[in-house]
């Protein structure tokens, strides 16, 4: 996500993995970023990723 907030320079980026489970233990890795004027978008949309599992 960091390579891709330097090359684009963006308002608000969403990175999430979707990873199939092996051997019973499945991840879901999110990541966000927000400039200065979106940073109630970066913490909404953090915790509705974790509500949503």
């Amino acid at each position: 996500m960091k390579d891709l907030v330097k090359l684009m320079d963006p308002k608000y980026l969403e990175v999430i993995g979707l990873f199939n489970p092996r051997g019973g233990i499945s991840i879901k890795p999110f990541a966000n970023y927000g400039d200065s004027d979106h940073q109630d978008m970066v913490r909404a949309r953090l915790i509705a990723n974790f509500h949503n599992d």
